[in-house]
């Protein structure tokens, strides 16, 4: 229980921030896995538009401070490789 009342809103926004934190990561799974399914049906057309999908998400999460900026582009960077691999073949 919190002992003023500053230390209960503060309580509640974080509660709040959490909730908001979760969707955001759970948005950003839901992405990547749609990509990543289209990269393992070699699918370049479906990827190209999953990843805008991700990418966005990510772009996002890392501005609201969810995940931390470099985070968002390494997994951008990475998801980009696999599509190019199967683009090239």
């Amino acid at each position: 229980m919190p002992n003023t009342q500053q230390a209960a809103k503060r309580g509640r926004q974080s509660e709040k921030r959490k909730l908001a934190s979760k969707a955001r990561k759970t948005a950003i799974k839901t992405a990547t896995k749609a990509v990543t399914k289209a990269v393992a049906e070699k699918n370049t057309t479906d990827a190209a538009e999953a990843f805008k999908v991700m990418q966005a998400r990510l772009d996002k999460a890392a501005k609201s401070s969810t995940i931390h900026r470099n985070k968002a582009a390494r997994r951008k960077s990475r998801i980009q490789k696999r599509i190019n691999k199967i683009a090239a073949s």
